[in-house]
Formats: C-alpha cells, sequence, structure tokens
C-alpha cells in the first residue's frame, strides 16, 4: 500500500525536478562537472524528501497503533436517556417545520419585496419553531464550550 501512495508523490517530485532543470539549464552549459553538481544536489533533495515522507507516514502508522496487538483506544459510545430526549425534540420541530412549509407559510424570495407583514397566531409559532430549531446545536455547544471552560480551569 505505501508504494501505490508513494508513486504519485514520486512523479509529483520528478515533474518539480524538470522544470527545475528546465529553468537553471543556462546554469551547467554543457559542462560536466555542472551537471554532476546539479545531479548531485537534485539526489540530495530527492533523498531528503523520501526520508521525511518515510517518517512522516511511519509517525502516522504509529499514532493510528499499527502493529500493536490489541486494539487501545476504543471508547464504546452508548445513546443515552439525553440523547433520545433530544432525538425526540427533534423530530418533532422537524415535523412542525415541515407543516408549516407544507402549509406555506415560510417563503424566501430572491429579490426583496416590500410587503404587508402579518402577525398572528401561527406565524408567530412557525418562527418560534423555526427559532428553537436552530438555536437547539447552538445551545449545546455552548453547553459544550462551558463545561470545557470550568474543567480547564480546575487543572
Amino acid at each position: 500500500n505505501l508504494p501505490v501512495h508513494l508513486k504519485p508523490c514520486l512523479r509529483i517530485l520528478t515533474e518539480q525536478f524538470k522544470e527545475i532543470k528546465e529553468a537553471n539549464l543556462h546554469i551547467f552549459k554543457n559542462n560536466f562537472m555542472g551537471k554532476i553538481s546539479y545531479y548531485s544536489t537534485c539526489l540530495s533533495a530527492f533523498t531528503s524528501y523520501v526520508l521525511e515522507n518515510g517518517i512522516d507516514t511511519a509517525d502516522s502508522f504509529v499514532s493510528r497503533g499499527y502493529g500493536l496487538s490489541k486494539r487501545t483506544t476504543f471508547t464504546p459510545i452508548k445513546f443515552k436517556k439525553s440523547d433520545n430526549i433530544l432525538l425526540l425534540i427533534e423530530i418533532i420541530f422537524s415535523s412542525l417545520i415541515i407543516y408549516f412549509v407544507y402549509m406555506g407559510k415560510y417563503s424566501f424570495y430572491f429579490f426583496p419585496t416590500i410587503s404587508n407583514f402579518n402577525i398572528n397566531t401561527i406565524s408567530i409559532l412557525s418562527y418560534v419553531t423555526l427559532f428553537i430549531f436552530i438555536s437547539i446545536p447552538i445551545l449545546i455547544d455552548l453547553k459544550e464550550e462551558l463545561f470545557w471552560h470550568i474543567y480547564r480551569q480546575k487543572i
């Protein structure tokens, strides 16, 4: 699998070396020692590139636990009661929003127009429903940020 990953990298590097060679064509002017110096510099750069890429790949394998006999970083996540409640709330608000869309309470015009704004119970209920539905992820994120801030202060 590793050679399959490295082949495109080597092709890109070879293309870059060709561009560099064409740009520096005036430097060696068919001089034998100039060519040797140029190609030894390219070989050195190529070797360091391959070694650095190999180190990055090895670090990636180690961080993912490749080669270990047991799986060490496994955390089972269970569906809690609070998750069930949140799912139920999301389903209720989603069905209300779908109902209001079906009733024509939400509309969008690309070009702004000035029209009368009808305030009645159903329009207020539809806007509040949409606001609460959109606010749920924001409130959850704010709660997690607050807990994270409190836990960091305790350290």
